[in-house]
């Protein structure tokens, strides 16, 4: 089924908008070119600006369409999400630069690049605090911090600014400095969360053409002094002239080395003494020279080229631990290695005065600068069959540098940022300022964000986006519009089919939320919107775990509610059964009061109301054994060999007497060639792991990794797969065993799928499997989910881009279940409800006494299906 969303098209638009642009504004379909094709935002139409009163976010906020900034288009941030109709707001149009008479300010546009801005100020005698990077846009890298090489000398990007033009909300126009206190400094570290700046004043340094230069290089080591190099640079003190990147590089070759670009604003045998440190390191080689100040970028040009996928990574810290670059490094030459498409990858770690900045604390949002190193891990590459390889590596360099990186609490350059850090992490102490002036500002942003879902399938727009803040807001919300005879649909995470409705309203759960653990009853207190990072976080923290689902942003009360599954069903069983009381609306459940209803909503919750809270058993993250880490790997075989696999995985699976869990996966791969990967998640050590699969490694795969994982970051490595956007359907269908006939079918059924079906390759059919659950300790807590037996799931993800196709891929998702279900019965088939809806009750509540049980509860607490009318 077509989306219901109607994007308006070019005549339309035009008509609405086209009148209040100027003459030289320009409206377009033709998508402009980004950094990073990886997350790049995918509008509709891009309106290319060239004044102020040309950005349009009046009329987009009128129309209930999302959209984005852009200059040179360079903002990594998998979160530009713009839905269907999106538009892109280019800024290049407003390309001004104007110096003051005596070069002491300079006023500057929206549009304009470090690197024109660099050559303007040259040419005028005077010097900018600017980015390193020729090709970005000054201002987008200004508002975010402004990490500058001349930081020591004059203050950070940020300290420049004496007054700025932004586009507010409202659509007015507004000059904010040093007047309006508060939003000034809300605009100096966090300006594109209060509007889009459309230019700025900013200080100018007078300063000759023959006195302005500085001197630097790419200075290469050894892979063997790379200890001796990053010690020296960590017990290097900066002064305000001096700044140091770190560069780890490879080569088309795959060759990989270690590199420093020393900078420091005076002469050569100055420069050198200053660094001498590091010279003594022993390079291998040494570039360094006297540089213009309009070429002090150029060595980093080779970065500028736009497109590719580059899935950045970043971390900022206080400490560089030699022994954590050393593994940062060895794993970088093995991604490398691995993965001959990403060696344009790199890591990038920019070290920064701090003692010298010309700026205290507290003058703008802008919160490290007592932080003297920011890294960015970028891997680089060009076929999308690689993100997920590339996102894991990417998740490895943040997760090992965090390990060591000398700060009290975790920090994170927002301008470096992925987009999966919390605001805490971007923010520090600065949040809750921020988020008190956000209010003031930009107050109702939500009913764009609402709209996002995970899918664009039967998208819709509603009538009403309520988003409560508590349980009262959510029982009155819920009473009014039973009142009213409203139709409403809850939403969490927006990862459902049925999380959408067009005529009627949906009640977001996002703001409402509430995590609190409680070691001594081993139970964790889980509210509303809360999604599953959140879940992993906060129990990692207090030492304890419980079961989960794969999805960082999948809602974790709907996703329990629902049964569970989980790589952690073999250790504790499924997630409703681990559900030890419940709020449901207005109703208080636990075991005590109300038993029927809670065994009902321990497995069909959702069919009897808006569940507002659960309370979860946990337990300690040693009973998980080898210290609370579990071992991942990733085995490749060509799909030619697919049946070979799945009669040896059958194998492993039967005849483990260890708690295991995984995927066998049908993908395109990285060379865009059809492959088989299998994913096993293992509960012990490593060498227990390697001997557990030995015999799927016999099988001599293309490709053989495994990685240690906690629980804190149990779904980071598939940080891709909960993108929103695009057309995506999950389902998972249930299966007795493994029969290789049978998947080699399904193999060639993909394969067809991604031949015939042009912008699918993201598409991945999988068995997923776990060894049985115990028969103990969870089992103490009776559910309604009636599919406890059943240990493989057929699962079907189907992605892709064209709107049109959404009948021919359903039919592929129909052959698939077919083919694996060739061999069951009808009265036995097994569909999971948390994936689907359309397949009868009976295959989803396989016990008929339980479905007879749930129809007689339905009766009795909702009766005329006021939450949906399964059951009735």
């Amino acid at each position: 089924m077509a989306s219901a969303i109607r994007c308006p098209d070019m005549a339309t638009i035009q008509g609405q908008l086209g009148q209040q642009l100027s003459s030289s504004c320009s409206i377009s379909d033709t998508i402009l070119p980004r950094w990073s094709e990886y997350g790049a935002p995918q509008p509709q139409f891009v309106i290319n600006v060239s004044t102020a009163n040309d950005i349009s976010a009046t009329y987009c906020n009128q129309q209930n369409i999302s959209f984005v900034a852009q200059n040179g288009g360079h903002g990594w941030a998998d979160t530009f999400h713009l839905g269907q109709c999106g538009i892109v707001i280019n800024l290049a149009g407003l390309d001004n630069i104007t110096f003051n008479a005596n070069k002491t300010e300079v006023i500057i546009g929206g549009g304009v690049s470090v690197g024109a801005l660099n050559n303007a100020a040259y040419n005028n005698s005077a010097r900018v605090a600017a980015a390193t990077c020729s090709c970005i846009g000054f201002l987008g890298a200004t508002l975010g911090g402004g990490l500058t090489r001349v930081a020591g000398l004059y203050g950070m990007g940020v300290d420049q600014l004496l007054s700025v033009d932004v586009v507010m909300a409202s659509g007015d126009l507004m000059r904010v400095d040093s007047t309006n206190e508060d939003l000034f400094w809300a605009i100096k570290g966090a300006a594109p969360n209060f509007g889009i700046v459309t230019s700025a004043t900013v200080k100018a340094y007078p300063v000759s053409r023959a006195e302005n230069t500085a001197w630097q290089g790419l200075v290469t080591f050894a892979d063997e002094d790379l200890d001796d190099f990053i010690d020296a640079i960590n017990d290097l003190y900066l002064d305000p002239n001096m700044q140091v990147d770190i560069i780890l590089s490879a080569t088309a070759n795959g060759s990989t080395s270690v590199n420093a670009v020393p900078f420091f604003v005076g002469n050569a045998s100055a420069g050198k003494a200053a660094f001498q440190s590091i010279f003594d390191s022993g390079p291998i080689s040494d570039t360094t020279g006297e540089v213009s100040y309009q070429n002090w970028g150029a060595f980093a040009d080779y970065a500028c080229e736009d497109g590719q996928r580059k899935p950045t990574y970043g971390i900022s810290m206080s400490n560089l631990d030699p022994s954590t670059w050393r593994q940062v490094y060895e794993g970088f030459r093995a991604f490398v290695a691995a993965n001959p498409d990403a060696r344009n990858s790199s890591i990038i770690a920019e070290n920064y005065p701090i003692n010298s900045t010309a700026v205290q604390n507290g003058a703008s949002s802008f919160p490290w600068r007592n932080v003297k190193t920011h890294v960015a891990a970028y891997p680089w590459y060009t076929d999308a069959e690689l993100d997920s390889a590339a996102n894991a590596w990417g998740l490895s360099v943040r997760k090992l540098l965090r390990s060591s990186d000398g700060l009290p609490e975790h920090a994170n350059y927002v301008n470096f940022a992925h987009g999966d850090e919390s605001l805490q992490d971007i923010y520090g102490t600065s949040l809750p300022r921020l988020q008190s002036l956000k209010k003031q500002y930009d107050p109702d942003p939500g009913f764009r964000e609402s709209l996002s879902r995970w899918s664009s399938i039967d998208l819709n727009v509603p009538d009403v986006v309520v988003q409560p803040i508590s349980e009262a807001d959510v029982v009155t919300t819920i009473q009014e519009a039973v009142a009213a005879k409203v139709p409403f649909v809850p939403a969490c995470g927006g990862h459902s089919l049925w999380s959408t409705i067009e005529n009627g309203l949906i009640i977001d759960l996002s703001r409402y939320k509430g995590i609190a653990t409680d070691t001594s009853q081993h139970t964790v207190t889980i509210k509303g919107g809360v999604v599953m990072k959140e879940l992993q976080l906060a129990l990692a923290q207090a030492g304890q775990f419980t079961t989960v689902g794969n999805g960082n942003t999948v809602g974790v009360i709907p996703y329990c509610i629902g049964g569970g599954i989980s790589s952690y069903t073999p250790l504790i069983g499924y997630a409703c059964e681990n559900i030890v009381s419940a709020r449901v609306v207005v109703v208080e459940v636990s075991s005590a009061r109300n038993t029927d209803l809670l065994w009902a909503i321990r497995g069909a919750g959702q069919f009897f109301g808006l569940v507002t809270e659960i309370v979860m058993r946990t337990y300690d993250l040693s009973s998980m054994g080898n210290s609370g880490v579990r071992q991942l790997g990733m085995l490749t075989y060509p799909s030619s060999r697919a049946m070979e696999v799945c009669e040896v995985l059958a194998k492993v699976i039967s005849g483990s007497d260890r708690p295991s869990a995984g995927h066998f996966m049908i993908v395109q791969g990285s060379s865009k060639e059809h492959v088989c990967n299998v994913a096993p998640q293992f509960f012990g050590t490593r060498p227990e792991f390697q001997r557990a699969f030995q015999p799927l490694a016999n099988l001599e795969p293309d490709s053989n990794m495994d990685m240690p994982s906690t629980f804190d970051v149990h779904s980071d490595h598939l940080y891709s797969m909960c993108l929103k956007g695009d057309f995506k359907r999950f389902s998972q269908i249930g299966l007795a065993v493994l029969h290789p006939e049978n998947f080699g079918s399904l193999v060639k059924l993909h394969k067809e799928l991604l031949e015939t079906c042009p912008g699918a390759e993201k598409s991945v059919f999988s068995l997923e499997w776990h060894t049985p659950t115990p028969d103990k300790g969870a089992r103490e807590n009776p559910t309604s989910f009636g599919l406890k037996g059943v240990d493989i799931w057929l699962n079907i993800l189907t992605w892709y881009t064209d709107s049109g196709l959404h009948d021919k891929v359903q039919e592929f998702e129909r052959k698939a279940c077919e083919i694996m279900r060739s061999d069951i019965i009808p009265e036995a088939y097994v569909t999971y409800t948390n994936t689907s809806r359309d397949e009868p009750i009976e295959n989803r509540y396989k016990d008929p006494g339980a479905v007879n049980r749930l129809k007689e509860l339905k009766r009795r607490w909702d009766p005329t299906g006021v939450f949906n009318r399964n059951f009735l």
